[in-house]
C-alpha cells in the first residue's frame, strides 16, 4: 500500500513538474518561403540518365521553414520535382543524378557562400513521370536568404 501511494505521488510530481517546463523542446519555425529565389534559368533543365536517356527535370514548387540560431538563420527547404522521360526513347528503368547549386547570401545580398549537392532517382520500367519531393537544411546569417538553381552536374563548392 505504502509503495501504490508513493508510486502515485512520485509520477503526480514528475507530470506537474513537466507540466510546467517552458522550454521547448524544439525550436520555433516560421515560413520562409519568400525568401527562397529561384532564377528562372535555372527552374528547369534537361540531364541524361546513367544510360543516357534525356530527362526533363524542372522545380515544381519550393517551400522552406526557418528558425535562427546563433546569429544564423537555419532554412528547412522542400523541392518538389517533376521528372519526365520520353518512353519510345526508352522504357527500361533508368537512374538518375539531379545536381543543385545553392548561393547563401546575407542581409545585405553579399554572397558569403554556396552550396552544391544533388540527389540520386529511379525510374521504373515503363514509368515516364516522377515527382520527388527532396528536403534539405541550409543555413545563413540572420535576415539572408538563399538562390536555388538546377544544374546540369554537381560541382565541388568549398
Amino acid at each position: 500500500m505504502r509503495r501504490s501511494i508513493f508510486s502515485a505521488c512520485v509520477s503526480a510530481g514528475l507530470i506537474v513538474g513537466l507540466a510546467g517546463c517552458t522550454t521547448p523542446i524544439s525550436p520555433k519555425t516560421y515560413d520562409c518561403s519568400a525568401r527562397v529565389s529561384v532564377p528562372e534559368v535555372g527552374d528547369r533543365m534537361v540531364i541524361a540518365s546513367k544510360d543516357g536517356q534525356d530527362v526533363a527535370v524542372r522545380l515544381n514548387g519550393v517551400t522552406a521553414d526557418c528558425h535562427n540560431k546563433k546569429g544564423m538563420t537555419v532554412f528547412n527547404i522542400g523541392a518538389g520535382l517533376k521528372l519526365s522521360r520520353d518512353l519510345q526513347q526508352r522504357s527500361d528503368a533508368q537512374h538518375v543524378d539531379v545536381p543543385f547549386i545553392a548561393a547563401l547570401l546575407d542581409g545585405d545580398d553579399n554572397i558569403v557562400g554556396h552550396n552544391s549537392f544533388g540527389y540520386s532517382m529511379a525510374f521504373g520500367s515503363n514509368i515516364d513521370v516522377l515527382y520527388p519531393l527532396n528536403r534539405f537544411k541550409l543555413r545563413v546569417p540572420e535576415g539572408g536568404r538563399v538562390v536555388l538553381s538546377l544544374i546540369t552536374e554537381r560541382i565541388e563548392t568549398q
